[in-house]
């Protein structure tokens, strides 16, 4: 205001000086050319100053928004960290439940081989030649080895897909139906009874040789998608 007021004073000068001759009018246009520099400096000054005081808020503002930002980085990144351990802990609990899995497949898929027998095995049927006593511990063994499977996948089903697990309900209704039939000690007379144990010898067979391969490979497949590793990256190395 100070700036102001005499910038006023000196134009009610101007004004009051302007009853003098005409010599005087020299001086005060002189005058009158000063007062507008004051006043134009004084106005800049100003200008300046508002200028001054905005850039030193905006400055202010952006180390607040700065702070705040670097206050939700490090929140999101407690939160991400959380669920990156939370998701790693899965990944690592599906890994192993996947490779309990599969050995207990290969197990299964082994004690079946054997109730085939080497000739069963090429001519994908069971080998009948195989005395009673020993095809009973055969039939003991599968269906162990297939009550262990089905007790390991009913708690980890969660873990796979649909198709996966179809897949395993198939194979492991069929494992128990087979053992059923397989441990019968009553031999086949008729030619109807006869073709029905053959029949049914040769879905032994293909649940064994090709099924339980099959959901093999499944399993495979899940376990090299944890991984990250696809069959394109596998045939370049």
């Amino acid at each position: 205001m100070e700036d102001y007021y005499w910038i006023v004073r000196g134009l009610e000068w101007v004004g009051s000086a302007s009853i003098f001759t005409l010599g005087t009018l020299s001086i005060s246009g002189g005058i009158v050319f000063i007062v507008q520099k004051i006043f134009l400096h004084a106005l800049n000054k100003k200008e300046a100053d508002h200028k001054s005081e905005l850039n030193k808020r905006e400055a202010e503002f952006k180390i607040h928004l700065d702070n705040q930002l670097e206050k939700h980085k490090s929140e999101f990144k407690k939160i991400n960290d959380k669920y990156q351990i939370q998701f790693s802990k899965l990944h690592v609990d599906r890994a192993e439940t996947i490779k309990k899995l599969y050995s207990k497949l290969v197990e299964l898929e082994s004690s079946g081989q054997n109730l085939l027998g080497p000739i069963g095995r090429i001519l994908g049927t069971v080998d009948r030649r195989v005395a009673p006593e020993k095809m009973k511990e055969l039939v003991s063994k599968v269906l162990e080895d297939t009550n262990d499977l089905s007790k390991c996948f009913k708690i980890n089903r969660i873990y796979f897909p649909e198709t996966v697990c179809e897949s395993f309900e198939n194979i492991l209704n069929k494992m128990y139906l087979i053992v059923e039939y397989t441990s019968r000690d009553d031999t086949p007379t008729t030619e109807e009874a006869m073709k029905m144990q053959r029949d049914t010898d040769k879905v032994v067979a293909e649940l064994i040789i090709k099924l339980i391969p099959k959901l093999k490979r499944s399993l495979e497949d899940e376990f090299r998608k944890l991984l990250g590793v696809t069959e394109d990256e596998q045939v370049e190395k």
